[in-house]
């Protein structure tokens, strides 16, 4: 009797052992999680460009006057971030700073607007999309 125990257990455990070593096909990727990983990248991407691009504009010593808001933009050739305010209108958006990235998102260069460029497309929208949010928090 133990002897056909035994021969059963062996013979049991030889044909799960395979079956625990098999690889498993990889499900097809979840439409919405592949979309969610997308955001998350772009949000990592967009966090790092703020970062280096701040520092590069304090390493120029700007005046905190013309400073408000900064505002990242993914372009095809990598980030831009737009540092400055909107007017006392707020019709436009005085950009006295532009950051732009260089080889990597640690490189930024840093132009400079004396007057500051006036912008009422992308930077103005933004900075009042983050000016409705900051007042709804």
């Amino acid at each position: 009797m133990r002897i056909r125990s035994a021969v059963a257990g062996v013979l049991l455990l030889g044909l799960a052992i395979p079956a625990l070593f098999a690889k498993k096909k990889d499900p097809k990727p979840d439409p919405v999680m592949t979309e969610v990983t997308a955001r998350g990248r772009m949000l990592y991407e967009c966090d790092q460009a703020a970062w280096h691009s701040s520092d590069a504009l304090m390493a120029i010593n700007p005046s905190r006057e013309s400073l408000g808001r900064y505002i990242p933009q993914k372009s095809d050739s990598g980030w831009v971030v737009g540092f400055g305010r909107l007017n006392q209108a707020r019709d436009k958006f005085l950009v006295a700073y532009e950051a732009i990235q260089g080889a990597t998102l640690q490189d930024f260069t840093v132009k400079k607007f004396d007057p500051p460029r006036e912008d009422t497309s992308f930077y103005l929208f933004a900075a009042r999309a983050v000016d409705t949010a900051l007042a709804d928090f």
